[in-house]
């Protein structure tokens, strides 16, 4: 079935209302001095900066009648959606700045490595941090080679993809990531 040009005309015309008419509220509301609607945001799992906590509690003060959706996605996944238009604010890492999108650092998190107490890393980790004569507290990447860690492959930061390659810390094994 195609439209005729009479059809694609009233169908423009029907567009252009229904989405007046779904303004209405949004419009009401700013005439009244009131911000409401849906604030879409798209966001990596167990982000670890307060700064995000914090705003997010200070958005939800000030604005009452805004309600707020939290999609949960791997980082590339959160960029795509907020290039999409799917989500209005994203909060993730990204390997490349993107001239679509306006970039505003929030915080930074640690991350850190875990190990049991009998892994033999740790009895290594412990007599060099005894140290050498000039050598700093911070363990160089040389204590962590040959050490097998399993990370998210495809869906790493090229920071930490080229990280791990100059190192040598990585190999890659039929359906995962060994580092």
């Amino acid at each position: 079935m195609v439209l005729t040009p009479m059809g694609v005309a009233v169908l423009a015309l029907c567009r252009d209302m229904a989405g007046s008419v779904m303004a209405m509220p949004l419009h009401a509301a700013a005439a009244a001095g009131r911000v409401e609607g849906t604030l879409r945001l798209c966001m990596i799992p167990d982000v670890a900066v307060p700064a995000v906590d914090e705003a997010i509690m200070q958005f939800n003060s000030a604005y009452p009648a805004v309600s707020l959706h939290i999609d949960i996605a791997p980082w590339r996944q959160t960029i795509e959606a907020v290039e999409r238009g799917d989500a209005d604010i994203g909060i993730t890492c990204d390997d490349i700045r993107r001239q679509s999108l306006r970039y505003v650092t929030i915080g930074q998190e640690a991350q850190q490595l875990y190990c049991v107490d009998k892994a033999p890393l740790l009895a290594r980790l412990a007599a060099a941090e005894l140290g050498v004569a000039g050598e700093e507290k911070r363990f160089a990447p040389r204590y962590f080679t040959g050490e097998s860690f399993i990370l998210t492959g495809g869906d790493e930061p090229r920071e930490l993809r080229d990280l791990r390659a100059v190192t040598g810390w990585a190999r890659v094994c039929p359906g995962r990531w060994i580092h």
